[in-house]
């Protein structure tokens, strides 16, 4: 029977990547990567504990450095200038160079099934790679993952998640916006039937329809969200309108482009991650569907989609993404993705409802600990310094 699995990414060309940022364009008018190209950047909350017991130590910012420290060793014995660093970001100053490097940090929402001992929940936060033609930012990924599943016996649980962040050289355009946030809202039956169970009604990936106190909790149907956001005047109104009070805890975050129009939209709905093959299905999905919703003509045409598994199958691959190009999109990914699901499947969103106070306190806890570090809003703010 054939290997329904994409093949690894393909090896990486002659040519290795600059360490650092790019150097200058002789045309100091032409862009250093495609207009409209994005940028990416992950971050994946998983269990790992070491294969090696002797690894095994005793709080978990010594164990991030472990990790960390291996993981360069075993960099420098296979491929020390073609792939990105690691460090810990665990109650450490990181004097390395800025924004290039991996980062293994902590997560008050990761359950530990063994407080103060392995399995030990760590957050991985990726460089930000950018996807164009030739680019090998799936290898870096790759390569993580051999080192990880080399070493470590890597697990999740219900708490654990992959977000996804996406700038775009040039930025988002309030247009585009627009209509990556109507796609957010139309689609919405459809993604709840593709992910599991851990990802609906949850606190930390509310939905940005029902939950949010513009739509959901003033009785809007998703028709008349839709024109509620076609009604914005701006990009700040519009971040807003479907991140209320400066709240980034949906499904899909857009405060980071509050600001600027050259920060990023995270997806936080992604599943756990356990191997590189997750990752790449998260990223693709994310990239894919804010690719379509771009290149929508107009909003009105939405009604005209079934918002089932199918039509969103169709709605991503009628826009003619660039498939199984290297650097770019690979729809094998999502076919991953859409396995085993009808065309003719949904399932209606159900309001996160009343949490109890165990949950609601480890929200408030979660809330505090992003106020003081956000690694990934850092990064994103910067080009990016892997191809």
């Amino acid at each position: 029977m054939a290997n329904p699995h994409p093949p690894p990414p393909p090896p990486p060309p002659a040519a290795r990547p600059l360490l650092g940022k790019q150097a200058a364009s002789n045309d100091s008018q032409k862009p250093l990567y495609p207009v409209g190209s994005f940028g990416i950047g992950v971050e994946v909350e998983f269990l790992l504990n070491p294969r090696d017991r002797t690894e095994s130590l005793h709080d978990i910012r010594s164990f991030s450095r472990s990790v960390a420290s291996s993981y360069n060793n075993f960099l420098a014995q296979f491929r020390n200038d073609e792939h990105p660093q690691m460090y810990n970001a665990i109650d450490e100053s990181y004097l390395g160079p800025q924004f290039a490097e991996w980062s293994l940090d902590s997560d008050s929402t990761i359950h530990m099934p063994n407080e103060g001992c392995a399995p030990w929940g760590l957050e991985s936060i990726s460089p930000i790679f950018r996807a164009h033609k030739g680019s090998i930012w799936r290898q870096h990924i790759d390569f993580l993952w051999v080192f990880l599943s080399t070493r470590y016996n890597i697990s999740s649980n219900d708490s654990c998640g992959t977000h996804v962040h996406l700038s775009r050289v040039g930025g988002y355009a309030l247009p585009e916006l627009k209509k990556v946030c109507q796609c957010i809202i139309h689609f919405k039956p459809a993604f709840e039937a593709i992910l599991p169970e851990a990802r609906l009604s949850n606190e930390y990936a509310r939905s940005n329809w029902l939950d949010n106190e513009n739509f959901g909790h003033r009785n809007l149907s998703r028709k008349q969200s839709i024109t509620a956001i076609e009604n914005v005047s701006n990009m700040r109104e519009l971040v807003l309108l479907m991140n209320p009070n400066h709240d980034k805890m949906y499904g899909w975050n857009f405060l980071y482009l509050l600001n600027s129009p050259h920060g990023t939209i995270e997806f936080r709905r992604g599943p756990a991650s356990t191997s590189a093959q997750n990752v790449f299905v998260c990223i693709e999905i994310a990239m894919s569907f804010v690719g379509a919703a771009i290149q929508l003509a107009d909003a009105g045409r939405l009604e005209q989609v079934p918002a089932t598994v199918g039509g969103l199958k169709w709605f991503i691959s009628s826009a003619n993404l660039p498939d199984k190009v290297p650097g770019l999109y690979d729809s094998r990914y999502l076919d991953l993705l859409f396995a085993g699901k009808a065309d003719s499947a949904f399932r209606e969103p159900k309001p996160l409802g009343e949490l109890s106070p165990h949950r609601y306190n480890k929200l408030l806890r979660k809330m505090a600990e992003d106020k003081k570090k956000n690694v990934a809003l850092a990064k994103m703010s910067q080009e990016p310094y892997w191809n």
